[in-house]
Order: C-alpha cells, then structure tokens, then sequence
C-alpha cells in the first residue's frame, strides 16, 4: 500500500488587521471553506491561519506577540498570504524580544535590528517568512488598488514616517519577481484571485496523483482512518473494549454512539493501535463515507475486500473495522451480514453504528454481539476539547468563554461542539467575539447551537446574493433524512454549481455522506430547518424536487425512495397560493400514487413510506386504481418472478395497514398468473386471498379439495431427509395456509394439530428442494402458533411456546430482524416475560419486536402524523411495551409526543380490522378471534389505567363490534 505522507497545509494570512476586516471575513466564509472543501476531497487537511483574535490579554501583556505570529508563520511553511492596503500595523518594542521561544532565538539578532529600523509587525512577517531569503517555495502577495476609498482611520497620515514605511515595503514587493504580487478593488476580486492562486499551490505542492487501480480502492478509506483518528480528548479508555472483545472471541462488536456522537473516531483511533499491538495479524479499515458515487456500496466493499492484500488468513485471527455502517439500507446491511457469515472464525469484524439505526439493530440482533456505547462529553472532556481543536488555528479562547461554552446545553455532543468551534474560530472580530458566542449559544432553535449557525449561514450568504440558494439546498437536504445525491440535490431546483460550490463546505459543516447520499449529520436537525424556512416554500421545493425526479426515466429509480421520503414531510402543506394548493397536492397525490404502484419504483421504498402513500393516494381501492400511470415496466411484463416479488410485497403493506381487500387483490393477480402458466400452486395464492377477506373456511377447503394438503403436522421442521421436490414444497406452503386460516378462526387444536403435518412434509423433503419462501411459510407458521400460544395458553402452554421458540433462535436470526416471522417471535417472548412479571426482560423483548415491526411492516418512531404510518403491529408492541414501561417506572409512555405523561396512557389503535369488506361475508369464527385479539391488547392496557380511565374503558362502546356486525 503507499506510504501516506504528512498532507496538511497551513496558510499564513499576513495583514494589517482593523483595516482588512471585510477582506479577511471575505476570504474566511467564501474562500477558505471552498478550498478546504477541496482538499477533503482529496484527503489533505487545510488549515487557514487568521490571528485577528485568539492571543490571550495575558499573553499580549507579556509581550508574547511576536513570538506567537512568527511561530505560526514557521508553522505554515512552505505556504504564506500577504495583503496590504493603506495601515503599516503594529510596531513592537524591544521588550517583545524578552520572550521570544527557543525556535526563535537563533533570529534575536535580526528582530533586534527590524526592531530598532521601526518595523512594524506585518513588515517582519513579511520579511521573516519570505522577502528576507525568498527560498519559501508557495507565496503571494495582495495589494490594495490605489483607487479604493477607505476611512481616514484606515490610513496612515499623509507625510508620516509609516506611510513611507509602507510604501516601501510595497516598493519591495513589487520589485520581486518570484512570487505573485497582485492588486485589487474589491474583497470579491482578492477572493477569487487568491482562490487561485491557492489551488495552483496545494496541487504542486501534493500533486494529484494517478493511482493503480488497488491503490483507488484502498487508499481513500487509509486516509479517511488518518484523518479520523485524530482525537481532541482522551479516549483511550474505549480501547479496553476492544481488547475484552477480542479475548472473547465474538465474530462481531459494535461501537454505538447517538448520531455524530464520536464512534467513527472511537473505531479509527482504536484500529490505529490495535494495528500497532497486533503488528503481525490483518487488520483491515473500510469506511462507507468514502466511497465515491457508486450505484451500490456493498459492492464497493466487496471489491475492496477481493484484493488480494485484503485476502484474509484462515489460520490466524484477523479483523476487519466498518465505519458507517448506519449509511446503509436493510438490503444492503443483510448483504454485509451475509458476507461476515460467510467468513471463517478467525475473521473478526467491528462497525461503528448510529444508536437506532437499522444496522444497529439488524446487527445486534444477529450476532447478540458486545458492544461500547459512547458518553456524551463531560465538563472535562470539553474544555479539552474547546483548546486542542483552537490550538489548531493557533487561538485561544478565555477562560470565561470557555466557561460559557463548557456550560451550554448541547455542548457534551462532539458534532454539536465541533460546528460550534468550527464557527467561532472562523469569526474574524476579536472586539465582537464574546458577542457571537453568546449569540451562538442562546438562539431559540429546538437544537439552540444549530439553529444559530443555520442563521448565520443564511445572513452570510444573503450578503453577497446566494441567500436564495442556501435556503433551497438546506431545505432540500432536510426534506431527505436518509439522504439525496449532491448533484441531484443542486440540479432538480436549479441551482448553479458555481453557486453550490460556494455554499457546500458551509452546508458540509453539518452534513455527512459523500457524492451517493448527503444528509443532515443529526435527523433532529430536519426540524430546525422546518422552522427556519416558511411552509409553503419547503413545500413548492419538495415537490420540485419530485417533479425533476420524474420527468426523466433515467432518473426514476434513484428517485423514487427520495420522493417518498419528501411526501411524508410535504404531504400536508399548503404549495403556492390558495387558489393553487389543491391542484398542486392533486397533481402530487397522483404521481405518488403511480411510484408506489411501479414495479421498478416501488421496491425501493420503505414499507411504512408505502403504507402512508396508499393511505393518502388510494382511498377507493387498488382494483379501482388502474388508470394510474406507470413509470417503467408495467406488472405484465414482469418476469414470474419479479410479480410474484412485487404483488407479494404490496399485500404485506397493505394487511399491515388494515387494507385487506387490496392484499387480496394482489393475491387474485398472482392466482390468476400461476392459472395461466398452469402452475399447481395456484389454489394457495386464491386460498391466502380469500383468508385475507375473511372467508377463511373456504380457504381452507379449497387447499384440503386441491389434494395439496394432504399431510396433517407442524413440528419437525429443521430435519430434512428425501427429495420429493415441488409437491411437497407445494403441500408446505399450502399447509401453512392452513396454520393462518385455522388461527383465524380461533380453532387452536386444528391449528396445533396442523404441526404435525408440516413436520412430515418436512422430514420427508430433502434440504436441496427447499427454496427460501418455503422455509420462511413454515417458520412464520410456526411462531403464528407460539405467539397464540403465549397470548392465549395456560402456564405450561407459555412453557410449550418458549421451547420452541428457543429451538428456532438460531433458524429465525439468519432470516433477520425485518422478518415477519422474527416479529412473532419477539411479541410472543415479550408477552410471555409480562405475563410472568418479568419486566425487565419483557423491555428488551417488545424494544426489539418494535424495531422489528418497523422493517418488517412499516412503521415510524417520531412523526407527529402517527395515524397514517403506523401498522397495527407496530403498534401491538408499542402498547404493550408502554404496559411494561409503566410497571418499571411508575410513568405513562407518550408515543405521539417526546416522552411520558403522568396522569394516564394514551394506547396507539392496535386493532385489526377488515376495511372495505362486506361483514356478512366474513367468516362469524373470523370476527370473533379478531375481538379476541383486541380484548387481549385492551384487558392489558387497562390494567395501568387509574381507576377513572378503567371506569371509562369498559364503558365505551364497542365499535369494532359493531364494525364487524357482531
């Protein structure tokens, strides 16, 4: 691999102060973040040196000045910015020499006769770093053109000993011919000069480099670990972690921080000196940051992996450390899951993770895998922080101002602290420093610190006319949480890209990702943005958004998950005038409608997403729905395959939201396409159809009268023997129908007995005939029956249920958290655990069997907009776990809000319903197990109800009751 070589780059800014204010603020806000966004890119670290403020009174007073400045002007070698205008500067007394450090001391001699010329600072900056031996290989030099007016104070007095001074210094500047030396009108005419002239510098100083093809691969992520592992407090504790890990020989462990709470820089700061400790085995950093565009980045992770000096020993313990993993989507996680199952043991693999996010959850629930959760800062940590992170621009801030930040709300989060630093080093004005930190920490934003600094940017970028652009690239980018690629961003709302490079490295300041996706660093800052920018303007931009999506087919598949996460958020908002909201909204509704029903668009988007958009968009049914447009291939042109993937999808969704009518169209479709192709299953599809309307007698008639179940059983399943191929994959399945049906009906003994049956196709079946669909019926069977079981069973039936469910742990956790059947196991364990009093342990259930619901059916942790987005799965879990909330902690569980109540619980709707069917024609065996379930939840909840609330619980009427005609 190449040697990474040091590759920062510190720039000296050497100028009067008072009177290049607009000058140095220019460069500061609009220059310096483009270059420094540049070298990121390019993996260098740019770092401007400004030092209007940042030298303590103290040290001013001890004459610890001049040694501060030509100390960073040796620092900044072989780079170094002069400006000039009409002021000669500071000049320093002999008394400054006092205290010149040891680096310095060596120059004594030649301070001592600039001192006695008169010379003012700036000119020994000036000579010190370049004129005095022109050997400084990056320079240039700026001069005020004559023609500017500046104040009286700003000059010096005509005739004056400084005024010649200066002029000679200018005079000698010129007469140089190694370095640029140019003049200027304006701080825009200097800025776009200098950026130049910079850019020139840096790429001849580290040229770019062409790599071979491993190197393109590798060298990025070894940079991004360089960059990462650089720390501003003492971690050095987390590394314990790591070393209990590895003595346990776990396959997998996980660094958990809150978003941009600090576990990427835990990781890459502990993989540096695990490489060190353990210098003869593999130690491997891949980081999904830093990818560049790429249709898929497990791919990408795979690729990097095949390399040959990435080929992991079989005999010898190795590790492998992702960072970013919770950048991924639940496809792309189970992909890498299904990587690391694959490797040896002796392949170790560490992530870093977002608390809550689904690879956390996905991966937790996998491997049950140690882990390090991060702390937030403590009062310590922060004022360390706050002085090796200004110590890098050579500032320090005061004691008091300090004291203020330590303070502050938000300060214990390392990326809240880090935009805050990053915005206080880079104002200029020592005399309105304390000013903007106060300002800075007391705005009224629901994350204060945040809030302040999205204004500033606003104010910043008003004032040289892209005040239009920032709000349209902050509202985008917040109208997306899980992120929008850069260009697209830019592109659909027409913002030119001169002007998002000019507004990107502020806006980066708080974003994460890379070219493939760009999102806020922290999801809760979306609401900020919401605040920040009026209604119906983020609105109109949302919709533009989805608009430019759509008119291009190229685009449509990259699109579709971004217009639904858009629609969630505008759906509700007025779009431009009066008179034009419900045309508009009319217009959207119907092109959502026609993403959601797009086979090649609709696999993309997230189950609840999907859930909220049917709900919105589609209040007549899906049968009524089929003069809706289609972006791509219609469903007739899809493969076998792909039909039965996308109809068996849409029902999934629409059972989850109570929409059975359209699940079992959906089934309709997919009989009617099995009749055609004379495929034997088909009475399976037309079986499920007719169960998901109610009619679950005839359903189970008809698999018994299509000689397709013809075994009775339901408990061998994981002994496979003889190969009877598709008759008995067809029996399983059709079996497993049954299971569902006769559950429906409240007929546990036939459902129980139904167990034996599938244990006999089961056993009979050899292991090659089984395809995942198969097995993933009979598991789901199987935790129906458990779940039963544990909600409706005697002690020892609960004790019946808990064997099963442990023999399959290991069978439902390859099949993964966002599996249906997993979601039954989960709800069975945790109930089983509340019934015997066992809170602790039924909160770690139902957490999980939340998380579950979330992927497996859709649902949402924090909209406002619950009614439309949460299943009735969903929402069994949540109730339950506020039951087990309340028992452990004495307070109520406020869903719809941002914690509890005291007085009473408000449960979520978890009732199941048979929406847009005729109750005459469901089954009377159907609507009775349907009240059983609500009466179960319901008894439940009204056990932590106060006596008043109970009184009002068993007096209300029962609507569902009368919703069934019963």
């Amino acid at each position: 691999m190449s040697t990474l070589q040091s590759r920062q780059i510190r720039v000296f800014l050497s100028s009067t102060f008072r009177d290049m204010n607009a000058e140095r603020d220019y460069l500061v806000n609009f220059v310096f973040p483009r270059i420094d966004d540049y070298c990121r890119q390019r993996y260098l670290e740019f770092t401007p040196i400004d030092l209007r403020w940042g030298i303590p009174e103290e040290d001013s007073r001890n004459g610890l000045v001049l040694r501060a400045c030509l100390e960073e002007v040796d620092n900044s070698r072989p780079f170094f910015v002069g400006i000039l205008g009409e002021r000669y500067g500071w000049t320093p007394g002999e008394a400054e020499l006092d205290a010149l450090g040891a680096s310095l001391q060596r120059e004594q001699d030649w301070l001592l006769e600039k001192v006695v010329e008169g010379a003012s600072i700036t000119e020994m900056e000036i000579d010190y770093g370049v004129l005095r031996d022109m050997n400084i290989p990056h320079a240039c030099f700026f001069l005020r053109a004559p023609g500017v007016e500046v104040p009286d104070d700003f000059k010096e007095p005509t005739g004056s000993v400084n005024e010649k001074r200066l002029m000679a210094l200018k005079d000698k500047i010129r007469r140089q011919k190694k370095y640029g030396c140019y003049e200027y009108s304006t701080p825009k005419e200097l800025g776009d000069r200098l950026y130049t002239e910079l850019m020139a510098m840096i790429d001849s100083e580290y040229p770019p480099t062409n790599y071979d093809c491993d190197d393109a691969l590798t060298v990025p992520h070894e940079m991004s670990l360089e960059r990462r592992a650089r720390t501003l407090c003492d971690i050095t504790h987390y590394r314990g972690d790591f070393d209990k890990w590895i003595e346990s020989l776990k396959k997998v462990f996980m660094v958990r921080s809150r978003a941009g709470g600090g576990s990427s820089t835990v990781l890459a700061y502990c993989v540096k000196d695990l490489r060190s400790y353990y210098s003869d085995n593999k130690i491997i950093y891949f980081d999904f940051e830093s990818l560049p565009s790429v249709a898929s980045p497990v791919d990408e992770f795979l690729k990097f992996m095949a390399l040959e000096r990435h080929r992991l020993p079989d005999d010898k313990w190795s590790m492998v450390a992702i960072d970013n993993a919770s950048m991924l989507d639940t496809d792309d996680i189970e992909r890498l899951i299904e990587w690391i199952d694959n490797q040896c043991n002796n392949v170790h693999v560490a992530f870093s993770v977002t608390i809550g996010s689904n690879a956390a959850d996905m991966i937790g629930f996998r491997y049950s895998c140690p882990t390090s959760t991060l702390s937030i800062y403590d009062t310590e940590q922060r004022g360390e922080v706050i002085d090796n992170y200004t110590r890098q621009y050579g500032k320090r801030l005061t004691p008091a101002q300090k004291e203020r930040i330590i303070k502050c709300n938000h300060t214990d989060d390392p990326t809240t602290m880090n935009i805050l630093l990053e915005s206080i080093v880079a104002h200029g004005r020592l005399e309105t420093l304390d000013g903007y930190i106060d300002k800075l920490l007391k705005s009224t934003g629901v994350n204060d610190i945040f809030y302040a600094i999205l204004s500033e940017g606003d104010k910043a970028f008003h004032s040289i006319g892209l005040g239009k652009e920032y709000a349209a690239a902050t509202t985008a980018i917040s109208l997306v949480p899980t992120g929008i690629p850069e260009k697209d961003m830019y592109e659909s709302l027409n913002i030119p890209q001169t002007a998002w490079l000019t507004i990107r490295p502020f806006v980066m300041r708080f974003c994460k990702g890379n070219d493939n996706s760009i999102a806020l660093t922290k999801s809760n800052w979306c609401r900020d943005v919401k605040m920040f920018w009026s209604t119906p303007y983020r609105a109109a931009a949302g919709k533009s958004i989805i608009d430019w999506y759509l008119a291009d087919p190229e685009r449509y598949a990259r699109g579709a998950r971004i217009a639904a996460a858009i629609y969630e958020d505008i759906w509700h908002l007025p779009i431009g005038t009066d008179t034009s909201d419900e045309a508009a909204m009319t217009d959207l509704s119907r092109k959502m409608l026609s993403i959601a029903l797009s086979p090649d668009l609709t696999k993309s988007i997230p189950t609840g997403a999907l859930g909220l958009i049917f709900s919105l968009t589609m209040r007549d049914g899906i049968a009524k729905a089929g003069d809706v447009a289609i972006y791509g291939r219609k469903p007739d042109l899809l493969s076998p395959e792909e039909q039965h993937a996308y109809y068996s999808r849409l029902a999934r969704v629409f059972t989850s939201f109570n929409r059975n009518a359209d699940a079992a169209w959906c089934y309709e479709r997919l009989y009617e396409q099995r009749i055609k192709s004379g495929d034997v299953s088909a009475p399976i599809y037309k079986a499920r159809a007719l169960l998901l309307v109610g009619k679950a007698t005839e359903a189970i008639d008809m698999l018994k009268s299509s000689g397709l179940a013809g075994f009775k059983g339901l408990t061998g399943l994981f002994r496979k023997k003889a190969d009877t191929g598709a008759d008995l994959r067809n029996k399983i399945n059709a079996l497993a129908v049954m299971v569902r049906a006769y559950g429906a009906l409240g007929q546990w003994d036939k459902m129980q007995n139904t167990d034996i049956d599938i244990e006999k196709a089961m056993d009979a079946i050899d292991e090659n005939s089984l395809d995942i669909e198969t097995v993933d019926n009979s598991i789901t069977a199987i935790t129906e029956i458990t779940l039963m079981l544990s909600m409706y069973g005697t002690a020892k039936a609960c004790q019946q249920a808990s064997k099963i469910s442990h023999k399959m742990a290991d069978a439902l956790k390859t099949m993964g958290l966002g599996h249906p059947a997993v979601y039954n196991d989960l709800l069975g364990c945790g109930i089983r655990e509340l019934r015997r009093g066992e809170y602790k342990n039924a909160e770690r259930w139902l957490r999980e069997a939340i998380n579950s619901a979330v992927m497996a059916f859709g649902s949402s942790y924090n909209n406002v907009l619950t009614t439309h987005k949460r299943s009735y799965q969903y929402n069994r879990a949540a109730n339950l776990y506020g039951v087990v909330y309340y028992r452990l902690t004495g307070k109520y569980y406020d869903w719809d809000g941002v914690g509890y109540t005291t007085n009473v619980y408000k449960p979520l709707d978890s009732d199941r319903r048979l929406e847009g069917i005729d109750p005459a024609t469901v089954d009377k065996g159907v609507k009775q197990t349907i009240l059983l379930e609500r009466d179960f939840y319901k008894n439940v909840i009204r056990t932590i109800q106060p006596p008043f609330k109970q009184q009002e619980m068993d007096a209300e009427p029962n609507e569902l009751r009368k919703s069934l005609g019963l």
